[in-house]
This record gives C-alpha cells, structure tokens and sequence, in this order.
C-alpha cells in the first residue's frame, strides 16, 4: 500500500459517514484533503484516525511488530546478511536440551531451552571458511565474543553429575561421567531449571552453551535479548601468558606462589589452568583463578600453590574470544632438600638381606637403586648391580619406593645410592650382620612432635645423631614415630630428620597410639606377624638376640597371644627382647592407663615371663623409667629373676608428673635415648638425657648359676668363655636338657668354624632359624638327613647319632673295633662303625652298668663334653 492511501482508505471508510459531501481519489494527499474539508474538520477526522490506529494495537499486537527484525546475522564473515523476525524464527526447526553451568563465583545450575540450534543459522548466513571471530551483541549494547573454534568446533557437553560431590559449591568439581554432548543454542524459550514446564521468554532471545569440562564457567556467556551476530574475519589474537609472583628457583619448604596475568582485569573473564604432575595443563586441570576477583573475599579466596618438594608448575590461560596462551613452566626447588633421604629396615635374614624405601614426588614412577660391595667402590657405580622398581602411591604428594637386596655377603660393608627425583643420591653405607656376639643397638621412645614446639623434627635428628656414633648395628623405635600418623608431610618431615641415620643403619619400628596409615604403607618389615596384622607385629633375630615387635593397641587379641607364644618358644636366641608401646607397668597410672596396663599384664607378661624374656622396651608416658626386675607382679633385685621394663622418650615433649611405685629402679623427666651393648653373656644398658648427661647405667650378667656342682661344670664354663656354646637369657644353662638336631649342628659348625658352602636344605630347614648351619654342615659332610627331604631340626638329638656326626666332623682313623656294651644291639646299623670309633677314641663312653644306651636323648651337657674331647 502507498503511503498516500492510507489516509485515502482511512477517510473513504469512515470519514465519508462524518462528511457526506466530501469524496476522495485514490492517491490523493493529505494537502489536498485539507484544502476539501478545511483546518477544524481535518482536526476532527485527526482524532477518529488515531483512535482506530489505537483500537487496531490492542485487538493485534502481533501483527504490527512481527514484521520488525528480532535477530540480524551480519558481518564479513558470512555471505549472506540475515534478519529474522520472531515468526521467522519460531517456524524453523527446534532444539530442546539441558545445560549444566557453573558461574564465576562460582555456583552450580542447571539451564533448559529450546530454539535454533547456531550452526543451523550460521549456515543460513553462508559462515565463510575464514571466518575467525563470532560476537554476540544483547539489545542493552552487551556483547561477548568467541573464536569460531571454541564456539562451534570444540565439543560441549550436558555433565548430569555437576552437582555430585557438592550440589552448589562450583569449587569442588562434579562428576565427568556420562557426559552428554549438546549443540549451542539460539534460544527462544529458557529457564533456570532442569525442567522444560518452567521456560518462558521473559528474557527475550538466548544464547546458550554446554560445558568443554565439568569445570568450565560457561554462565557468564549466557546472553539475555540476543540481537545481533556479527561473524568477523579478523585474527582473534592470543592471551598473555601467565606469570608468578615468585620468580622460578630456589624457595624454601612451604613457598606459595600465586599466578596472575600482565593484564590483572583479563582474569575477570580467563581462566588460568595449571598442573604440578609434568601433564599439559588444559581445560580438565585445576583452575587457580576458580573465583573471578570481582568476587574474591575472606576464606574463598583462590588458594596459592603450596611447594613443599621441587615442583614444576605448567600453567596457561583460556578465556572466550581468544586463543589460548603460552604454555608457561615455572620449576621451583626446595633449598637444602634431597628428596634423597633412605630408610634401611629388615624383612629377611640381616646376614645376606637388606630392604631399603624412600619417598619421591608422585610425578616419579619408577626409579632405581645402584649398589656394590664397597671395598670395590672407586668412586663410582661402574659395574653396580642395580634394581628399578616401580612407585606406590603414598598420601597425595609422594610415591613410596622399597627394595629388598638378596642373596648379600655376611659381615660385609655394601655402599647403594637411590635415585630421589633430581638424579642420583649421594652415596650412603650399610654392613650386613655377623654371626657375631657382640653388637649394641640404640633405642629410641616416643619421637613425636607437636606443632607448638619449636623443636620439631629438628630435635630428633639431633639427639639420633647424638646416640649413633657408628658402632650401633640397628635402632629400635618405640612408637609414635609422629604426632599425626595420616599426615604424610609429616612423616616426610621425620623421615627427613632420621635419614642420615637411617640411611646406614636399619630402623625398626613399633607402631603406636598416634601412628597410623602413614607407618603402614612406607614401613617394609619382616610379614611373619599374625595373617592380617603384619607390619603390627613381627619378629627378627640379630646375633645371638631375638626381638619380638608387638602392637599393644591390639593386645587383647587372641590371634596375637597365640602368635607370641609360638614365637618365643620357637627361638633359641641367647637374649630376648620385646618392644610394644604402652606400658606394662606405667610410672603413673589414671583409669584409662591402668585398664590398658592391666589388659597387657593378663595377655602377654606370663608368654614372656614363660619364654625368659630379658627386658622390655616402652614408650607411652613421655618419661624415662626403668623397673626393677618383675616376675609375677613381684619386685626382684637380681635381673635373672624377673623382666626389666625400659621407657623412653625421644620427643620433646616430657611429662612431670609420677606416682612412687615400688617397682620403679629409676625415673627422670625429659627427651633421652637407651644404648644396649651385648657382648656375649653380658648386657650393659646406658640411658643418656637429649643434652648428653648419663641419666641410668644397668648391668646384666647370664652366670649360669645351675652347673655348679656338675659333672661336666668345668668343660661346660670353658666351652661358654670359649663362645662355642651358650647359656640361656635367664642365667642357666640347663645342662641336663635335651639338645636338638639343629642346636648340636649349630655347635659343630661353630666348634670347628666351618666356611659355608652350597649343602642340602631340606624341606623343613629352608625357613629354620639354623637352616644355614645345617646346610653348612651337610656340605662338609658331617649331617645328613632322615632322607632325601627331612632333616627333623627340632627333634632330640640321640646319643648314637652324637657319635656318627662327631666322627663325621674329626674324619678319625681310629679302628671301628670296640668294647661291647651290654645293649649293643640296639646300635642300629648305620651307627655302628661311628660308635665304635668315638667310643675307642674316648670321644664318648658309656655308662657304669656296661651299657652305651644309643637310642637315649643327648644332654646339653653331655654334648659340651663330646665337643671339648673332639677338638
């Protein structure tokens, strides 16, 4: 219709019904009319004319505004400019989906809405190959701008687990699984919901996206009242890269670096990504800036990085409109930290075996230990036997490393290095054990730390350093090795301050009230506890000493007692120690200390009264102590009648207060250590305060007070002081006992100092504490088996076998011929010819009725006797 008709049609409909005389032609203009009907009619036919328009808007809103443009596409990136009214847009093809969105603050969402999907439109448009740049304008002069690749090449998704873990808090992250991938949006209909019944138009036309990460902050770029696209042909650029407020270097434990940008207000709208593990940092790494600083404040604040080992940051931003930045590295090393630091423990035999474990970042997963004998070290590890082995998990941060190095020389120095994330350790030293003894060993009570003491870890490298002076074979740890047993930078912490030491001596621990998760996974000991408490309890043999290790947060449980019971009575070690944190008999007791003293004196004191335990080392009470010897709940003076019980405590933490117990020897407040020296048959105990003062000195002496008065007295002392036999723990040596199998090929091979060699191990000597002696023995030809496969190493060893395995041993040339003994028949066969040579050699006689009784146990006397006429 012209613009001239208007009026025309206006008038010849309506105005002709006011103005009967007055007729108008088509086209004819409004000068015209004027002229016709004059200034008053024209005013009067004015306001009829908008009252229609008026009427016209009301009864048909849709009809005058759906033709005006509610969406343009332009710009030099498509072919074809494009104006979509809201009709046109509704007609095409619609799109529903759910979103999920996280906001800058950041919060979690959902979204839902329904429209044209944006590729739909810009393939409409003709979007040119070149193009490079898309902005989204809103009608209130708002616009966000994306490149075409993030906004239609990258893949976004619908993540249905956004709100696990956290439903609100968008600094946790949600779940990525079954993501569901969705298109972007050109929304006519939306709603913050995840419920298609609640959407509307109020907000005029949508954009709306789906995440390329859980985590991403897409909320920001959800434009209300879309108006305009304009696709761009203009490069987009690259955002700066990010930088640190600490310069890359050296740093001390503990640094924290915070990542920013050149531009600080272009982290309103970027995001910063970073990794600590080598990875390349991207989309599904942490994001520092997870808050937008808009609205950083008290405790939500973003968080700096903490570096508490050598770290490598990689870092980049992301943000809309933009090409990612450089890729930054950022690698910070601790000052004076050496991720080098070793902890020598035993899982085997000391003699031939030695497991070593340190700790490494979790970026390290494999890594490797060199080591030799070190009378052939020149300097280096050329021609080194090595291992390389891969890490466990181990808290967080680190990955645990342990290897056990077999078939070792007895009494030999070895040096090893390991491998601690920057290269090669330095080089450190440890000997294998001796068939010896003598040795001492140190123990230490309680090392735990509390934060409030200044002292900390430092401490326990000082007073360790103070108590080894390189003579110590071994410490023992009397639990509560850390304050917090979960917290694996603590351990790191006491790792570190015992390193030097436990580095070349091996560290056995007992586990205590406030060890926990951290002492279980680094420890590697010895797995011959009870089936589901190694590590808890255990036991080794050093020299002529065994050590039962046992966990008295477990004492009441019967596997444990059992356990214990059959441990000790399957030792025939000349000293027997046991080490369990609380205290049997506690320097002051409250309720919750004597039910626990009570619980252990009921469970395991009779097991170790039973089996001559010598002393027993404790911790709990923050106080050095030591009882006079115990027995039956009763005070002895001389140390064979009873237990000695020790208390240590390496911390500096220290307790005051003591009740005045009549078994209490001596007690003293403050940090100490114990030395334990063990020559033969005497044990001399020091206990000296962490400032070097002599606190407690102790004497014990084995006197084998029960061979006086015996037949074989004399040869049984001179075989004791010659070390080729010995007494019991107790201070007797039981001379009329029976000997076995094993313990009289022992003294064999100890009597004639026989050099192992590759002999038989038979089935039920492979696992036998005197498996090695045996087998030397047999490959000198002086033991033989009851066959092929079993030797019987604890069973009584008879009179007639005696003879056949002393003669074996001395290779005599004496004539078989002999006297007869009235029970000569009952010599067996084998026997015979090796009874007749010890008897006319004088090595062993028989008895004053005339009988050699061959089948008869041998005395443990009577072996010493044999031992002594054969050298």
């Amino acid at each position: 219709m012209e613009k001239g008709e208007i009026c025309t049609r206006i008038l010849n409909e309506t105005g002709s019904k006011i103005l009967p005389a007055l007729t108008l032609k088509k086209g004819e203009n409004c000068v015209k009319i004027l002229g016709k009907i004059g200034m008053k009619m024209l005013l009067t036919l004015m306001l009829i004319t908008g009252l229609i328009f008026q009427f016209c808007y009301i009864l048909s809103p849709r009809d005058v505004y759906a033709q005006e443009p509610a969406l343009i596409i332009t710009g030099d990136g498509v072919k074809n400019q494009k104006s979509y009214t809201l009709e046109e847009l509704k007609s095409k093809p619609q799109t529903r989906a759910v979103f999920s969105t996280v906001n800058t603050y950041p919060t979690k969402n959902w979204h839902v809405g329904e429209g044209v999907t944006l590729k739909d439109l810009l393939k409409e448009a003709g979007i040119k190959a070149d193009a490079k740049k898309i902005k989204f304008y809103a009608s209130d002069g708002f616009y966000q701008e994306f490149t075409v690749k993030e906004i239609l090449e990258d893949s976004r998704y619908y993540f249905p687990g956004l709100k696990e873990n956290e439903e609100y808090d968008g600094r946790l992250p949600g779940s990525d699984r079954d993501p569901k991938k969705v298109e972007t949006l050109v929304a006519l209909m939306s709603g913050e919901d995840d419920r298609y019944e609640g959407m509307s138009g109020d907000r005029g036309i949508r954009l709306l996206m789906g995440q390329r990460a859980v985590t991403e902050q897409n909320n920001p770029w959800y434009i209300k009242k879309l108006n305009k696209i304009e696709v761009s042909r203009e490069e987009p650029g690259k955002w700066d890269a990010p930088i640190a407020d600490l310069q890359p270097g050296e740093v001390e434990p503990g640094a924290k670096i915070i990542l920013s940008c050149p531009k600080e207000m272009d982290l309103e709208e970027a995001k910063l990504y970073y990794t600590t593990d080598g990875s390349e940092p991207g989309l599904n790494s942490d994001m520092f800036n997870i808050i937008a600083p808009r609205w950083e404040r008290d405790d939500r604040s973003n968080q700096p990085i903490e570096i508490n080992k050598t770290t490598t940051i990689k870092a980049v931003i992301i943000g809309p409109g933009k090409h990612n930045s450089d890729v930054v590295e950022l690698t910070y090393n601790l000052e004076s930290y050496d991720y080098g630091g070793s902890v020598l423990t035993w899982t085997d035999d000391p003699m031939k075996s030695q497991a070593i474990t340190w700790l490494l970042p979790n970026t390290v997963s494999r890594a490797k230990v060199q080591y030799m004998i070190a009378k052939d070290f020149k300097g280096d590890f050329n021609g080194a036997q090595f291992r390389e082995i891969d890490g466990e998990k181990f808290g967080q941060d680190y990955n645990r490393f342990t290897v056990q190095l077999t078939q070792l020389t007895p009494d030999t120095e070895y040096v090893y290095r390991v491998e601690n994330g920057e290269g090669w350790g330095e080089p450190c030293y440890f000997k294998t054990a001796a068939l010896t003894d003598k040795f001492s060993f140190i123990y230490l009570g309680d090392s735990q730390q509390e934060r409030d003491i200044k002292l900390g870890y430092g401490h326990l490298e000082e007073i360790l350093h103070s108590a080894y002076d390189g003579s110590q074979s071994f410490v023992l740890f009397g639990g509560d090795l850390t304050d917090n047993g979960n917290d694996e930078n603590e351990w790191f912490e006491f790792i570190s301050s015992i390193s030097k030491v436990s580095s070349q001596i091996p560290i056995m621990p007992t586990m205590g009230n406030h060890d926990g998760s951290c002492y279980l996974n680094f420890f590697n000991l010895p797995a011959n506890g009870p089936e589901g408490l190694e590590k808890r309890f255990y036991s080794f043999d050093y020299g002529d000493a065994h050590f039962v290790i046992l966990d008295s947060n477990n004492n009441a449980l019967p596997e444990a007692k059992k356990w214990l019971q059959n441990d000790l009575k399957n030792t025939s070690r000349k000293w027997k120690f046991a080490v369990f944190h609380h205290p049997a008999y506690p320097n002051y007791i409250d309720y919750k200390t004597e039910m626990q003293a009570k619980s252990i004196q009921e469970n395991w004191v009779p097991i170790l009264e039973q089996n001559g335990v010598d002393m027993v080392f404790g911790g709990h009470q923050h106080m050095y102590m030591r009882t006079h010897p115990i027995k039956d709940g009763k005070v002895y003076e001389k140390p064979e009648d009873g237990i000695i019980y020790i208390m240590g405590n390496a911390s500096p933490k220290a307790y005051q207060d003591y009740h005045d117990l009549d078994y209490i020897a001596k007690i003293e407040s403050g940090s100490n250590y114990q030395i334990i020296e063990i020559d033969n048959d005497t044990l001399t105990f020091t206990s000296v305060s962490a400032d070097g003062k002599v606190i407690d000195t102790y004497l014990v002496a084995n006197a084998l007070s029960d061979v006086e008065g015996h037949w074989a007295q004399d040869t049984i002392r001179q075989m004791v002081d010659e070390e080729i036999i010995k007494g019991y723990p107790d201070g007797s040596f039981g001379p009329d006992n029976n000997i076995t199998r094993a313990e009289f090929t022992s003294l064999l091979v100890r009597a004639f100092n026989l050099e192992s060699g590759p002999g038989k191990v038979f089935n039920d000597t492979a696992n036998h504490w005197a498996g090695e002696t045996i087998k030397t023995a047999n490959y000198h030809g002086l033991a033989g088996g009851y066959s092929d496969t079993l030797f019987g190493p604890d069973d009584p060893i008879t009179r007639e076998q005696i003879a056949v395995m002393i003669v074996n041993a001395i290779k005599t040339e004496q004539s078989g011929r002999s006297k007869t003994f009235t029970d000569s028949a009952q010599i067996s066969a084998w026997a015979k010819e090796s009874v007749a040579k010890a008897t006319t050699a004088g090595l062993i006689t028989g008895y004053p009725d005339g009988s050699f009784r061959p089948k008869d146990n041998a005395t443990r006397a009577e072996a010493a006797v044999v031992l002594d006429r054969s050298m």
